[in-house]
Parts: structure tokens; sequence; C-alpha cells
């Protein structure tokens, strides 16, 4: 159920897996974590809030919270697994608007509070063991427009729409 979960949102990271994608963000706010970072990153996503106006994302992130950061990456926490799916769809638009307002370049990734849990234990468990989180870097593929018309052209054409 998990991988199909994690599946639906291959779109949203085009040229990327968005199982792929998760990890690498996951593993990047682990690997120089700070209480002072986190403290930062709550303040200005509570600022940046304020002045969102696109009401899809406000209403999305209004009831996250910020459980890890770094100085480029934060994990935001959902209750519901179907909101962490809503709010990766629109990680490039939150970040765009986040920048704008904090000045501040984060890279965000949301999950579940249930998969906050596991990471958490996973990521004690590391710590005692000693093992480091080294940086990743994420592959960054960019479309143009007529790339993007094509591949929407191929998927939704009608032809290609079937009806039951």
């Amino acid at each position: 159920m998990e991988n199909d979960t994690l599946n639906s949102n291959k779109e949203y990271f085009p040229g990327n897996n968005y199982v792929d994608i998760k990890e690498i963000r996951i593993n990047n706010s682990f690997v120089n974590p700070k209480k002072e970072f986190l403290n930062v990153t709550r303040e200005r996503l509570d600022n940046y809030l304020k002045k969102e106006k696109n009401k899809n994302i406000l209403s999305l992130l209004i009831d996250t919270s910020i459980v890890v950061s770094s100085d480029t990456h934060a994990i935001i926490q959902t209750e519901i697994e179907a909101t962490s799916h809503l709010i990766n769809a629109l990680l490039s638009e939150i970040e765009a608007n986040y920048k704008k307002v904090t000045k501040d370049e984060l890279k965000f990734i949301a999950i579940s509070k249930e998969e906050w849990k596991d990471l958490k234990e996973k990521y004690v468990n590391n710590l005692k063991n000693k093992v480091k989180y080294e940086f990743v870097e994420e592959k960054k593929i960019e479309y143009n427009n007529d790339e993007l018309g094509n591949i929407a052209n191929e998927l939704f054409a009608k032809e290609k729409i079937e009806v039951e």
C-alpha cells in the first residue's frame, strides 16, 4: 500500500523518482540538524503563512509542524498522509513563496505523523550506532513548455482516454 501511495506522487518530480527525492530530502535534513535551525525555521514558516496568498497552500500547511531542520532542508509533519502528498505536489511553489517572504532558501519534504515516528526512531538508532549522514545531491531536470505540452498531449489526448 505504501508503495502505491508513494508512486502516485511520481509525476510531481519530473525526471526523478518520488521515492528517491523523498529519501534524499529526508537524508539531507538529517545531515546538519540543529535546534536553532528548527526554531528559526518554525518562526519563519509562521511568518510565511501569515503572508501566503494561495489559499490551497495555506490550508495544507496551517496544521503542520516542522520536526527537523538543517541549514538547507526541513521536514514538515502532517497529521494525515494524504496531506503530505498534496504538500509535496506543491513543493516548488511553496519553496519559491517561502523564499520570497523569508529570504531563506530551504528545501522541504512533507511526511505523515506515522512516518515521522518511524524516521525518528531510525535516526536515534543511527546516532547511537555512529552512522553519519552525508549530503546527497538531487538530480534537477527542467522541461520547457513544448516538452510539457507534448507530455500533456500524450497523457490526455482524446483517443487515449478510455471510459468504462
